[in-house]
């Protein structure tokens, strides 16, 4: 759950009578990474259009930029040939990077 401040996140924990579990994300408190750019051009070159930053694979307005940076800025999407997810020819290169590498299906491909 997306909120503007802690302020808000603390009142609904307290007040929201929440019924389930959840992640209160506060836009005012929390900081994304974004895949660097030699990391994007060694997947592009390495695995062509196979590998796209999920940030751009996302829609989403200007003022939750933080909050979806913070949950997809340091992962890859991966489109998976017929031989399986370990087969999109970036394995140890996106992974050396510290990157979440994941198929389209969800699998995450092997280094």
């Amino acid at each position: 759950m997306v909120v503007d401040s802690e302020a808000t996140a603390k009142a609904l924990l307290a007040r929201g009578q929440l019924r389930q579990r959840v992640t209160i994300i506060p836009l005012n408190k929390v900081s994304g990474r974004e895949v660097a750019p030699p990391a994007v051009a060694a997947a592009r070159r390495l695995a062509g259009d196979k590998a796209q930053p999920a940030l751009e694979l996302v829609g989403y307005d200007a003022e939750l930029s933080s909050a979806l940076k913070y949950v997809f800025g340091g992962a890859f999407v991966c489109k998976v040939g017929a031989r399986g997810p370990g087969r999109t020819g970036i394995g140890r290169d996106i992974h050396a990077a510290a990157l979440l590498c994941s198929a389209l299906c969800g699998a995450q491909p092997s280094a």
